[in-house]
């Protein structure tokens, strides 16, 4: 083979190589091209719409879970304030019941007994309270 014939044979290969080159790039910028704007636009939109209603629908379980919750808080509430009424009124009739019974020289004693019975009383409000609160924050 000459110089001339093994020069064009290779000019030859590299156009062939070039053509197969734009033809792969040709087809995979077909394969992997965006598609036209109205429909780029189209998908979207429906996108947005999707993520849209998906927020939405996110947002009533949420606002339910949250008026579950505050109900429950109401009802615990309640639940605790009344226990706390009950025992603070069972403790100032046991403690009129024990001055009157006690008479004038153990009405100090009474008075005690009473304050630590308060006492003993508004600690256990406090903690139902904040086993309220725990229950609460435990769902």
């Amino acid at each position: 083979m000459t110089c001339n014939e093994k020069a064009e044979s290779q000019s030859g290969n590299r156009f062939l190589a070039l053509l197969a080159g734009v033809g792969a790039g040709v087809v995979v910028g077909l394969a992997i091209a965006p598609k036209s704007g109205r429909k780029m636009r189209a998908d979207i939109g429906d996108s947005v719409d999707d993520c849209l209603d998906s927020v939405s629908q996110k947002a009533g379980e949420l606002r339910k879970s949250v008026i579950n919750l505050a109900k429950r808080g109401q009802r615990e509430v309640r639940k605790t304030t009344d226990d706390v009424a009950d025992k603070m009124n069972d403790a100032a009739t046991g403690a009129v019941n024990r001055v009157v019974k006690a008479g004038a020289d153990g009405a100090y004693e009474a008075i005690d007994q009473t304050v630590d019975a308060v006492n003993a009383g508004a600690k256990k409000g406090y903690e139902a309270v904040d086993r309220a609160a725990d229950a609460l924050t435990a769902n």
